[in-house]
């Protein structure tokens, strides 16, 4: 009887043992997918951060193009209206002293 009874406590040790060890490695397990899972996620937001850092870069380059093209065309614009001036007042000037 008594060996009976250490033998199943020998058993129930054993079993929990086991279910412990278990239960220990199913949470190393466990913790070792979710930390997988947060790199992988981790990296993907990375990429993706980086591709939308990219699109606005160039969106931001095409914005500068388009104004330097403004500005540029106003430019040629001024400066057409100060030749135009410019050659009026000479065209003045010349009137006048041919009178």
């Amino acid at each position: 009887m008594v060996r009976g009874l250490k033998l199943e406590q020998w058993i129930k040790e054993k079993v929990y043992f086991y279910k412990r060890k278990n239960y220990y490695k199913m949470k190393r397990l466990n913790y070792r997918f979710n930390h997988n899972a947060l790199r992988l996620v981790g990296s993907i937001c990375i990429i993706i951060g980086f591709f939308l850092i990219l699109k606005g870069c160039n969106h931001l380059i095409k914005q500068a193009e388009k104004s330097m093209d403004i500005s540029n065309s106003l430019q040629i614009c001024y400066s057409e209206k100060i030749k135009k001036e410019v050659l009026n007042e000479n065209m003045g000037n010349s009137r006048s002293s041919l009178r």
